[in-house]
Order: structure tokens, then C-alpha cells, then sequence
């Protein structure tokens, strides 16, 4: 009986702590439970971002109309903003022809080569400013303009008319006053660059002659109508005083002028009877 009861008690004791073992490993797992659904609730979350955004980065480094480093380069998300617009070539800046519009020849159109900006050469130059000419060892071969002698042929091509003698010697064949349109001529070797100097200086020089003149010749001329008086020609109903008064001589001046008239026009028989069309020399006011 004292057996039983000792069996009985450590049987209980055994069914006791399965009990609570069984009860410990429900609790965890409850617990494990309670962890996992959070956890898995917030992965579902970073991953349905990740798809939003443009899905997991890439590796490599982008290239010129591959997306940005770290971007997706799937179609149609971000490889599409960074393509070139179709007929573009970017690697050389220009658009590639199209026939008709259907498809991408490769052949580049004249509209859009770029003009290559050249600086032209010194001879390039001078032809534009002189004409033509060419090069024969240490001289240079010209043809004479209408007009031109070999002083003026030396003056723009050979640096100065001091190097006539020159010209007259390279050219004994040539009249130097008598030249033909479009002959030959043979002329010491100058540098482009200094016969294009020398020709501004020579324009520059050949315009400040034409302002002198100019002012010498409308001196002259305002002196001798001071001296001889003004050409003019009378109109229909004009009499002295009308003229005067169109000349803007004062009334109180009047008959003074009248009498510098008589003096330069000493053939006019009678002033106050001037006729239209007479020539008469009027004096200044």
C-alpha cells in the first residue's frame, strides 16, 4: 500500500510537469506567433515599396542614356527619361536623316552639319582686297587692272613706287605707261600680311587727300562767289527786292546789295527791269 501511494505520488508529479511543459511551448509559440505576423507584415511593406520605386538597384555604374547609378533600368521607368529623342546622335551632336520619316537612314543631313568657323590666310586676304596673284620662287606674278602702270603696280604690290627700278628691271619687256588689262607683271616677293597693312595705310591716306580737296575746293568755291558773286536765275515776277528778300538780306541792307549787284553785273542795263530767265550774279548777303 506504501508503494502504490509513492508510485501514485510521482506519477502525479510527472503528469504535473508535462503539464507545464506543455504549457511553457504553448506559451512560445503563441509568443513566436505574435513576433512573426509584425515582422512579415513589415517586410510585405518594404518590398511593396521597392516595386513602387523602380525595384532593387543595380551594380553597375550608368552609362550615357542608361538612368542614373542606383536607378532602375527597366523599360519604361527610368531608362526613358534618359534616352536620346529618336534621330539624335549624341556621341557626335547631330541628328541623323530620315527618309520619309520611316526609319533612320545613318546618313547625316546637310542642315545639320555644323559650319566649321575658318579664319581665312593671309593670301586669302590679300586676294580679296588686291586680286589674284602667285607665287614664282622669290617674286610674285600679277596682272595689271585696267589702268594700271608699273608705279602703281609697284606702289601696291612691291611696297612703295620706290621699288620701281625693280619692276622696270624684272619687266624690260613691258611699257610701263601702256600696260594691258590682265598682263603680267613680275614683282620682288612682299608678305601678304605687310601689303595688306600698307594698303590701309595708303586708303587712309588717299581719304584724308579727298577730305583736303574737298575743303580746298568749297574754300575756292565761297570765295569766288564772294569775289564774283552767286549764278542764279531769275523767275517769273522776281525783281531785286523780291530776290533780296528771298536771300534773307535785312530790309535796312537792301540798297547796299542793290548797288554790290550793279557792280557784278555791270552788262545788266536795267536792274529793276530784270527779265525770267536772265543769269544774273547775285552778291552775298
Amino acid at each position: 500500500m506504501g508503494a502504490s501511494l509513492d508510485f501514485g505520488f510521482v506519477w502525479a508529479i510527472l503528469v504535473r510537469r508535462t503539464a507545464d511543459d506543455n504549457s511553457g511551448r504553448d506559451a512560445m509559440k503563441r509568443n513566436e506567433s505574435y513576433l512573426v505576423y509584425p515582422v512579415t507584415g513589415l517586410l510585405l511593406v518594404v518590398l511593396l515599396i521597392a516595386v513602387i520605386v523602380g525595384g532593387p538597384p543595380t551594380d553597375e555604374l550608368g552609362t550615357e542614356g542608361d538612368g542614373l547609378v542606383g536607378q532602375n533600368t527597366e523599360p519604361g521607368v527610368a531608362q526613358d527619361l534618359f534616352d536620346p529623342p529618336p534621330g539624335l546622335d549624341l556621341e557626335n551632336g547631330l541628328e541623323v536623316g530620315t527618309e520619309d520619316g520611316e526609319s533612320e537612314t545613318g546618313e547625316l543631313t546637310a542642315a545639320h552639319v555644323p559650319l566649321m568657323a575658318t579664319v581665312p590666310t593671309a593670301e586669302v586676304a590679300l586676294e580679296r582686297v588686291l586680286g589674284t596673284s602667285t607665287r614664282d620662287g622669290d617674286y610674285r606674278l600679277v596682272l595689271a587692272s585696267r589702268g594700271a602702270t608699273l608705279e602703281s603696280i609697284a606702289e601696291i604690290w612691291a611696297g612703295g613706287a620706290e621699288n620701281l627700278s625693280k619692276l622696270e628691271t624684272l619687266n624690260e619687256q613691258l611699257v610701263g605707261d601702256q600696260l594691258r588689262e590682265g598682263q603680267q607683271v613680275l614683282v620682288p616677293w612682299v608678305d601678304a600680311s605687310v601689303l595688306i597693312v600698307a594698303n590701309e595705310v595708303r586708303q587712309d591716306r588717299e581719304v584724308a587727300v579727298a577730305a583736303e580737296e574737298q575743303i580746298r575746293s568749297s574754300t575756292a568755291a565761297r570765295e569766288e562767289r564772294r569775289v564774283l558773286g552767286e549764278l542764279y536765275t531769275v523767275l517769273k515776277g522776281e525783281s531785286l527786292w523780291v530776290i533780296a528778300s528771298k536771300r534773307g538780306v535785312l530790309p535796312n541792307q537792301i540798297p547796299g546789295w542793290i548797288n554790290e549787284f550793279r557792280r557784278l553785273n555791270g552788262d545788266v542795263g536795267d536792274v529793276d527791269a530784270l527779265t525770267p530767265g536772265q543769269r544774273v550774279r547775285l552778291p552775298g548777303n
